[in-house]
């Protein structure tokens, strides 16, 4: 039987290109003044592997934090609850909410929240942790 393996950056390319899909800007850090906003900022990917045969990983989960930077609460309200029904499309489930805050720096509004999904090396499928 063939495991698929999935590592941290491939897991982080694939939530990437799901929301990029849809035109959203996509960073992997706290952005600076000159970036192109509104932005989502993916980061805290982990990954908790649950099940083991052989020394290879059979399940794993996934977490981590996505934020959306913008002009205004409301827009970056409604950039994460189109992300997070984005996600379920990978079967990626919102597990926690931030709260709002304003970036001093940026001068931009952020609300974001915490997701996870359980991955199958062996049918090499994204399954909801619920």
């Amino acid at each position: 039987m063939k495991l698929h393996e999935l590592g941290i950056e491939d897991f982080t390319r694939i939530v990437s290109r799901k929301l990029e899909e849809s035109k959203y800007n996509i960073v992997l850090e706290n952005p600076q003044t000159d970036e192109e906003f509104p932005c989502g900022v993916l980061s805290n990917v982990m990954r908790n592997d649950k099940i083991n045969e052989d020394g290879e990983p059979v399940k794993s989960s996934f977490s981590f934090s996505l934020e959306w930077w913008t002009d205004k609460t409301y827009y970056s309200m409604a950039l994460f609850d189109e992300a997070s029904i984005k996600l379920r499309e990978l079967n990626i489930l919102l597990t926690g909410n931030t709260s709002p805050r304003f970036d001093d720096v940026t001068k931009k509004y952020i609300v974001g929240g915490t997701y996870e999904v359980n991955y199958n090396a062996i049918t090499h499928s994204f399954n909801k942790i619920r």
